[in-house]
């Protein structure tokens, strides 16, 4: 019974040694895209002052086509207005873009926790809670998640991030 104790304790403690370098990879993404969110604010913050001046002279353009008579300034309007919605529209787009990446990294961080408490179990009890290729296939899934965002983030605002590696 001892030498069964001391293998599963091995075992265990292989498959946690195993996994360490792919939690150091998932762990990197998470800092990276935080990182990269954390700039991301500064200019969402921008983008919905933008967004709300454009809304409000919209607003001051649409009541001027009302009393325009000129089709010249009737046309200069349209054009206007056609901007400034392109203006408010591309702006609620980053926004909504922003927001599904604070959300991914929320995510991230409750997958990265619950990841945490299965190695400590693991640790602790000897259990191979769900066997050490579903556990990288899910930090995998996860570090391509990060690596999709990344990417994306990347179409954004034209830089270009270096690519996780999993080392699983």
């Amino acid at each position: 019974l001892a030498q069964a104790e001391a293998r599963a304790d091995e075992s265990a403690r292989s498959m946690v040694s195993d996994t360490l370098p792919a939690l150091d990879t998932w762990i990197d993404g998470i800092a990276r895209l935080a990182s990269r969110l954390g700039e991301l604010r500064y200019e969402g913050r921008f983008q919905i002052g933008l967004a709300d001046t454009s809304r409000r002279r919209l607003a001051q353009i649409k009541a001027q086509e009302l009393t325009a008579r000129d089709p010249h300034l009737l046309h200069q309007l349209s054009v206007t207005a056609s901007g400034l919605r392109h203006q408010i529209d591309a702006a609620d787009r980053f926004r909504r873009f922003a927001e599904s990446g604070f959300l991914q990294l929320e995510h991230a961080v409750a997958a990265l926790g619950t990841v945490g408490s299965q190695l400590m179990l693991v640790l602790s009890r000897g259990e191979d809670i769900s066997g050490p290729e579903a556990l990288g296939a899910q930090i995998g899934h996860e570090v391509a998640s990060l690596e999709g965002l990344l990417k994306a983030l990347d179409r954004v605002d034209g830089s270009v991030s270096p690519a996780l590696t999993t080392p699983m």
